[in-house]
């Protein structure tokens, strides 16, 4: 068993991990986070309908095998996109990541995909555009996976604006207005820490 520094390391963050204790978490790259509280995130899985359809090929976390232009591998016909895609964009490349700004963009990309495949032409290939993920951590504080740290107030704000951002793609104004008005009466109820 590793040996448990004192406090966090920023290492943690990114490290496969080799072990889950009741007080500490140990990274495989052999270093060692003491910790009163872990939240485990293990992923997306495809949802488990996926596996009852006959005809399409699955990945290995269940989701639909799509291609370049998000058209499952088996069936042309049938289009997958969000957290039930397994898109590779091209051989030797990582698939896309199942967050909601890979779904945001897929739908955007398919609106136009699907126009020209009624048309009768050739269909494009998706091109994902990784605008980093925003973690919020506590009411005060953020950061962002793209190596840009922010703190404090702005922090809290740029993590607000992005998230009423994919509010008004999802709902449209009216209704992110409604959301947005509700979680100012309703704030004072919330938790301190957000765990999602």
């Amino acid at each position: 068993m590793p040996t448990c520094c004192n406090s966090a390391c920023a290492c943690a963050w990114a490290a496969r991990v080799a072990e889950v204790a009741r007080d500490h978490v140990a990274p495989a790259n052999g270093e060692c986070v003491n910790a009163e509280l872990t939240v485990w995130a293990a992923g997306i899985h495809g949802p488990a309908v996926l596996r009852q359809l006959d005809g399409l090929e699955l990945s290995a976390d269940g989701r639909l095998l799509v291609t370049p232009s998000l058209q499952t591998t088996l069936d042309p016909r049938v289009f997958a996109l969000g957290d039930c895609a397994h898109c590779v964009p091209r051989t030797g490349t990582r698939p896309i990541p199942p967050r909601a700004q890979a779904a945001q963009q897929q739908a955007r990309f398919l609106v136009h995909a699907l126009r020209r495949r009624l048309k009768g032409r050739a269909l494009p290939s998706f091109a994902f555009h990784d605008g980093g993920v925003l973690l919020a951590i506590g009411r005060l504080g953020a950061a962002n996976g793209r190596g840009i740290k922010l703190q404090g107030l702005i922090a809290r704000w740029t993590y607000r604006a992005v998230q009423r951002r994919h509010l008004l793609a999802l709902y449209g104004w009216t209704r992110t207005l409604l959301v947005t008005l509700a979680g100012r009466l309703g704030g004072r109820t919330r938790p301190r820490l957000k765990l999602h």
